[in-house]
């Protein structure tokens, strides 16, 4: 089972800048003081530790606080950024409020869809989707998904 101080013996976290770095010899492409991980194909970075891998963001965390909260956040929505100041503590509910656009959104915005000739505005409240009204254009039904998203998906830490 790793632990923060078996952890720090072998890796150094630069909070600044999100990388970790190798603070002894780690097989052969493990030189100290090398930056360790790589980007996985979903866009994460990976850190191998004591032959097991981890996402560098939750080992983050874990060597500043000391425990594995439930999940991660990437406050700017970019995987690779690490950075402690671009992580925050967060459960299921919270993490999945800021997720990318998906593949089958067409207007580009965020709770915009096009049906009947209009553009609606529809946010997820506690499991339920709430209609927000239609508008002509697809940034005013953003708009009105900002101002819901803004009242209703208040940002509460879990674990700090």
């Amino acid at each position: 089972m790793l632990t923060q101080e078996r952890l720090k013996i072998f890796l150094y976290y630069d909070a600044e800048n999100g990388h970790f770095i190798n603070r002894v010899r780690r097989g052969s492409r493990g030189a100290p003081g090398a930056v360790s991980g790589s980007i996985t194909k979903n866009g994460y970075v990976e850190v191998q530790v004591l032959g097991k891998r981890y996402y560098a963001h939750r080992l983050a965390w874990f060597y500043v606080h000391g425990i594995w909260p439930p999940q991660v956040d990437h406050c700017n929505g970019v995987r690779s950024d690490n950075r402690l100041a671009n992580l925050r503590a967060a459960d299921a509910l919270c993490n999945a409020q800021n997720l990318p656009l998906r593949n089958k959104n067409t207007s580009g915005f965020t709770g915009a869809f096009r049906m009947r000739g209009k553009w609606r505005a529809q946010i997820k409240i506690a499991g339920k989707q709430r209609f927000l009204g239609a508008f002509d254009t697809p940034e005013a039904a953003h708009e009105a998904y900002v101002r819901a998203k803004r009242e209703f998906h208040k940002f509460q830490p879990t674990l700090r």
